[in-house]
């Protein structure tokens, strides 16, 4: 449990950072892509590493549920015309920027309660962890955990 906490500590903390550059790249329109793809990236790889760990089904669904939504805007971006009028302008910003920024902030909300309740030990955590921890009995106690053996 302690290296899932451990992992959970710094992917908040970079998901943090990397929201943080992300507003600050909003001044600098061009920048806010990059940023944008970066935090997309992490947060995938957040998605499949700690849904793995913890066998969580929220992140399970996230993931496959983001790669849908790159897939709508793969095909947006690839059925817009040339001639770009103001209602597409505003689409495209919608799609590409303001609701990827809600999605990244709930994944972050996401892993800042799952990351609470470890530390509240209300977290019940049905995966295998590495020996160390399944034999202090005592944490088994304290922390009320189901272990799949």
């Amino acid at each position: 449990m302690k290296n899932i906490k451990l992992l959970l500590d710094i992917d908040l903390f970079v998901q943090r950072v990397l929201v943080f550059f992300t507003c600050c790249a909003v001044v600098i329109f061009p920048f806010i892509g990059v940023m944008l793809c970066v935090l997309g990236a992490w947060q995938l790889l957040s998605a499949i590493v700690v849904g793995y760990s913890l066998k969580d089904k929220k992140r399970g669904k996230y993931f496959g549920l983001s790669l849908l939504y790159l897939l709508f805007m793969w095909a947006s971006a690839a059925m817009t015309s040339n001639s770009e009028t103001g209602f597409e302008m505003v689409a495209l910003a919608l799609i590409f920027i303001v609701i990827p920024l809600f999605i990244a902030s709930w994944y972050m909300s996401l892993t800042s309660k799952t990351l609470d309740k470890i530390n509240e030990n209300k977290y019940i955590y049905s995966g295998q962890e590495g020996l160390e921890d399944i034999l202090d009995s005592d944490e088994l106690l304290e922390r009320r955990m189901i272990l799949d053996l």
